[in-house]
């Protein structure tokens, strides 16, 4: 175990944060091996030498983990600001989804779907776009709503969650017209 903490980089809890099942019993095992280690190295009959030495190693792994946790957390920013646009969007106007509706929408917005069936629009289909989507839900077209969603990302330059706009393609479609994803 000591060596597939140290030795296999991709599941390196000291250098990668991430949700991942992984990282649990590696973990685990890293917190239990320091925990040993402080106490051989610092547990004398001098209690107030162990809790200092104690106290600085853990300000430094809050330090650390604190700022790996809001790194992570601003990298995935833009896809917590496009659901929530997609959501409210579902919700505002949920009054024009009839039922048996059909929204089609990318696989980076449909992450949500079960949620939004639960809650928002419970006899809403959804499904992705796929090869012949348009030509299959054509009879029912009063009922299909098409999304997508535009980043407004600049060249060379990181998502920006406050630019991107949920974009309706329902119209579009209706008068049958060609519609392409944006992403």
């Amino acid at each position: 175990m000591f060596f597939y903490i140290y030795i296999d980089t991709r599941l390196d809890p000291v250098k990668y944060f991430g949700e991942d099942r992984y990282y649990i019993f590696s973990t685990l095992f890293a917190v239990v091996l320091w925990g040993l280690i402080i106490n051989a190295l610092f547990a004398t009959n001098k209690k107030t030498k162990y809790f200092v030495a104690t106290f600085i190693i853990l300000a430094l792994f809050v330090i650390n983990n604190a700022n790996l946790i809001s790194q992570h957390i601003d990298q995935i920013q833009y896809k917590s600001a496009m659901n929530t646009r997609f959501i409210t969007y579902l919700k505002e106007n949920s009054s024009q989804f009839g039922k048996n509706s059909v929204i089609v929408a990318p696989y980076y917005l449909s992450w949500p779907t079960s949620l939004i069936n639960l809650f928002i629009l419970p006899n809403t289909n959804f499904i992705l776009p796929s090869d012949n989507w348009e030509r299959i839900n054509w009879q029912n077209r009063k009922n299909v709503f098409v999304f997508d969603y535009n980043y407004q990302l600049e060249p060379g330059k990181d998502f920006d969650p406050q630019k991107g706009k949920l974009v309706n393609f329902t119209q579009l479609y209706r008068e049958g017209k060609k519609i392409t994803f944006l992403n």
